[in-house]
């Protein structure tokens, strides 16, 4: 079978027979598709052209594709429930099984200015950790948190890809977090987004800002989280 003969790039042709078995059910959320070669070989193709069709379908987030395994079809955003306290998103996917990175690219010593809302932290400078956040190896947001400075210090040198901020300030702190206040609004990617996200230029993504507050009901962290629009869906519970 070769693709679907229409005006345009090869690859936008493949494109569509692929979009049509998406949207047709023939490929179920979270199956994988056949591999390159094979759809090559079944649109009678080069694999470079069926490679810049998939790479369009994964910017679109019809599909994720993971280094080494495959190509799968995207399966529906995930529902997170916000409510007071309820266990962080990183908590609530490794529970259902989830494998969860989150790896910090940069930190640094930054003044309570830069916070976009620092309203309730300490007086003087902030820690500041830029994470990406990937699910089952497809990454979904990127997020930057600020913490006093002069208190928490040491958190990137005890950093993993594994670890859950929320988990580290309870274990190495004694702090039990939760949500203080949240704002969500919608933003165009840009540059930083598209290259850590692997969406393109423009796409709209999730933007949540907030800050998180320990059992003391003192503010411990401000953290504005960008996240592919369509990796999740935020359940406010009134």
């Amino acid at each position: 079978m070769s693709a679907t003969a229409q005006p345009g790039p090869q690859w936008r042709r493949v494109l569509g027979d692929l979009t049509g078995w998406l949207d047709a059910g023939e490929v179920r959320p979270g199956e994988r598709l056949p591999s390159e070669a094979e759809l090559a070989e079944r649109f009678g193709v080069h694999r470079l052209t069926v490679r810049q069709a998939l790479g369009e379908l994964a910017r679109t987030g019809a599909i994720r594709t993971v280094h080494g395994r495959g190509s799968y079809v995207a399966e529906p955003p995930y529902r997170f429930r916000v409510v007071p306290d309820a266990p962080s998103i990183v908590a609530q996917m490794r529970e259902q099984g989830r494998s969860v990175t989150q790896r910090l690219v940069a930190h640094s010593v930054v003044p309570s200015t830069a916070a976009p809302d620092a309203t309730g932290l300490p007086d003087g400078d902030l820690l500041q950790l830029d994470t990406v956040m990937c699910v089952d190896g497809a990454p979904w947001s990127r997020a930057t948190t600020w913490l006093a400075h002069d208190r928490f210090a040491g958190i990137p040198a005890v950093w993993t890809d594994n670890t859950s901020l929320t988990g580290l300030l309870q274990a190495a702190y004694g702090l039990r977090m939760r949500r203080a206040w949240r704002r969500y609004a919608a933003e165009p990617a840009g540059p930083a987004d598209a290259d850590a996200l692997d969406v393109a230029l423009g796409v709209p993504l999730l933007v949540l800002v907030g800050a998180n507050c320990d059992q003391d009901g003192e503010v411990t962290l401000v953290a504005a989280r960008r996240t592919r629009g369509d990796r999740i869906e935020y359940v406010v519970e009134l």
